[in-house]
């Protein structure tokens, strides 16, 4: 490729130059822009938190139901002698007129204090008082009834009250009266009267068993 180049310039031939033309101009080409992508989802709130726990509800507490009434106490039996061995009785009554465990009949009219029983283990005594009725003769008035078997307590029975150690009892019409291992007292309508002038209608009784260690007890009954 040189040779003729060459040649063309030794015998002055004037080679053609080249036209060279310029080169276009550029074409702006807008370029896309991409989109902003979409900012993400804000996270899901949390989950609440769990209620609290509930407090425990009782357990209802059940209502006792009231206890029945008691049932009325039955009358202070007669004491049944054993086989073989006789119950003493002393019966008092009137202005007053004794009958003793014996069998002896006594009668007394002067005012005092006098024993009824006295023995190691029961004392019991009488207060003589005089009334209008029976025309200045004593009658008894009152029953004090103590000793070993009662272990130094004291009943006293009168005609409008009765007290265990100075602290009135049998204040209702009936009631009851007990001291477990020692006594029982019941008063009621319950019983005989042992002054047949008394009015049957109007029978208030006060019964007293003492325990003594024995079956029957010893029993006292006031009217």
């Amino acid at each position: 490729p040189f040779v003729v180049p060459y040649l063309f310039h030794y015998f002055g031939v004037t080679l053609p130059t080249s036209r060279i033309t310029a080169p276009a101009a550029s074409m702006n080409i807008p370029v896309p822009v991409p989109a902003p992508l979409p900012a993400p989802p804000p996270p899901p709130p949390p989950p609440p938190p769990p209620p609290p726990p509930r407090p425990p509800v009782p357990e209802p507490v059940p209502v006792p139901l009231p206890a029945p009434p008691a049932p009325p106490p039955p009358p202070v039996p007669v004491p049944v002698p054993a086989p073989g061995q006789a119950a003493g009785v002393c019966l008092l009554w009137g202005d007053p007129h004794v009958m003793t465990f014996d069998g002896t009949r006594a009668d007394y009219y002067s005012s005092g204090e006098y024993w009824i029983v006295k023995s190691d283990s029961l004392w019991i005594q009488g207060r003589y008082v005089p009334t209008d009725f029976t025309n200045g003769l004593a009658v008894t008035k009152t029953i004090a009834i103590g000793g070993p078997v009662l272990k130094g307590n004291k009943l006293i029975i009168a005609p409008t009250y009765t007290t265990w150690n100075n602290a009135r009892v049998l204040t209702g019409f009936p009631s009851t009266f007990e001291r477990p291992h020692l006594l029982h007292m019941a008063y009621n309508n319950v019983g005989a009267l042992v002054d047949e002038a008394q009015d049957a209608s109007k029978k208030h009784v006060v019964h007293v068993k003492i325990f003594d260690e024995t079956p029957e007890g010893i029993m006292v009954q006031v009217n």
